[in-house]
C-alpha cells in the first residue's frame, strides 16, 4: 500500500479500533420489542433513538472533560489508555511508514479458516437441532473480555442445559423473566452506584471493570 493509502487507512481507525460499546444491537432490538407488541408505527421511535444518541455523545463529550480536567488527565487518577487511545492510529502509522512489510499470509489464512469455521458452525446450526457449538461462542472466545465473565457466560450455559434437559422448553420460558431480571438488576445497581458515587464525590465500588 502507498503512503496515502496507508494513511487514509489510520483516519479510518476510529470507528473500527475498539468494539465496547456498541448501539446497533440495542436499537434492533428496540424495533423487535415494539414489533412484537403489536406496535406498526415505529418512527417515534426512530426520532427517540436519534435524540438518545444526540444526548448520549455531548453527555460523554462532557463528562470525559470533567473528568480530565478535574482529576488530571496526566495523573494516575485517569485510565492512561482512555487519554492515549487517540495516538494509537498515528503511532501505527508511524510505524507502517517508517517499515513497510509485505502482507502477512499467515494472518490472511488464519482470518479464512476462521471465517469458514464460522459459517461451518452456523450451518450446523440451522441444521441440526440442539447442535452445541455456537458460532458467536467461537468469535468471542478469543477476546480478552473472556478473562472477566467466563464464570457468568459458564454459568448461563449449565443453567440452561440443565432446565431444557430436565424441565424442558415449557420450564426454561418460565424462568426467563427471572434471570432477565438478574441482569437488568446488575446493570441498574451498578449504574445507581456510579450516578451516586458521582454526585456525592465518593468513591465507591467499581462495577464495571474497563
Amino acid at each position: 500500500l502507498s503512503n496515502t493509502e496507508l494513511t487514509q487507512m489510520a483516519t479510518l481507525s476510529w470507528f473500527n479500533l475498539d468494539y465496547r460499546a456498541a448501539a446497533m444491537p440495542q436499537q434492533l432490538q428496540a424495533f423487535v420489542g415494539l414489533r412484537r407488541a403489536g406496535v406498526r408505527q415505529l418512527s417515534p421511535l426512530v426520532g427517540v433513538l436519534m435524540l438518545s444518541c444526540l444526548v448520549g455523545i455531548v453527555s460523554c463529550i462532557v463528562c470525559d472533560m470533567q473528568l480530565y480536567y478535574v482529576n488530571g488527565a496526566a495523573t494516575g487518577n485517569i485510565n492512561s489508555y482512555r487519554v492515549n487511545m487517540g495516538n494509537v492510529p498515528w503511532y501505527s502509522l508511524q510505524g507502517w511508514l517508517a517499515q513497510s512489510k509485505p502482507p502477512d499470509f499467515v494472518a490472511i489464512i488464519g482470518v479464512a479458516v476462521g471465517s469458514g469455521i464460522t459459517l461451518l458452525l452456523t450451518f450446523l446450526r440451522g441444521r441440526i437441532v440442539g447442535f452445541p457449538l455456537s458460532p458467536a461462542a467461537y468469535v468471542i472466545s478469543t477476546t480478552f473480555a473472556n478473562e472477566l465473565f467466563w464464570f457468568d457466560l459458564f454459568l448461563a450455559w449449565l443453567f440452561k442445559s440443565a432446565f431444557l434437559r430436565y424441565g424442558g422448553m415449557k420450564f426454561y420460558r418460565a424462568t426467563l423473566p427471572f434471570f432477565l431480571g438478574l441482569i437488568l438488576g446488575d446493570f441498574v445497581t451498578g449504574a445507581a452506584w456510579s450516578l451516586f458515587g458521582a454526585l456525592s464525590g465518593l468513591t465507591l465500588f467499581r462495577t464495571f471493570p474497563n
